[in-house]
């Protein structure tokens, strides 16, 4: 009987040659892994490089918000200024700077401490900001535009130019 448990627990031959992984089907599943670890790598990749673009463009749409902003408020003043005064002559007023102009450039870089925009020199901007604005013939309105241009290296080569634009129609006066 002992002899009988004995053939049972050896292997067949035929099932000998089925046990366990071959070294070229080793090889081929750790080649598999490797590609599938690499795709997952490069997904990680981009997907940080488009976050980062996309940080860049809320940060130069807020740009261009807070400019056009800026912009209705001193049209706003110059209007009020200009319509509801007791005097014969509207008194000139202090500290505009967009409204008063047809063409304004500023440059502005991201400050590491706050992640905001804060001003800069044209040598070390990463946001140039132009506001544009042309005035309607015969009435208190200009169409202003502000555009926030910026470089975007999300696409994972050489940085590409990109622009967000603001468009509104402001009273002044």
């Amino acid at each position: 009987m002992a002899e009988n448990l004995m053939k049972s627990r050896r292997p067949s031959p035929v099932r000998a040659g089925e046990a366990g992984f071959s070294l070229v089907e080793m090889l081929m599943a750790a080649f598999i892994m490797a590609i599938g670890l690499l795709g997952l790598t490069m997904l990680q990749v981009m997907s940080i490089r488009g976050a980062q673009g996309g940080k860049s463009l809320s940060i130069a749409v807020g740009l261009a918000e807070q400019i056009m902003d800026q912009v209705e408020v001193e049209g706003r003043a110059t209007y009020l200024n200009a319509n509801f005064t007791d005097y014969s002559s509207p008194t000139p007023l202090n500290g505009l700077k967009y409204i008063t102009e047809d063409t304004v450039t500023d440059y502005y870089r991201i400050d590491p401490a706050t992640g905001g925009a804060v001003g800069a020199t044209a040598a070390d901007a990463q946001f140039t900001v132009v506001m544009s604005q042309t005035y309607s013939a015969g009435t208190t309105l200009s169409d202003v535009t502000v555009d926030v241009t910026f470089s975007d290296a999300s696409s994972g080569g050489a940085p590409i130019q990109r622009k967000a634009s603001v468009t509104r129609r402001i009273l002044h006066g």
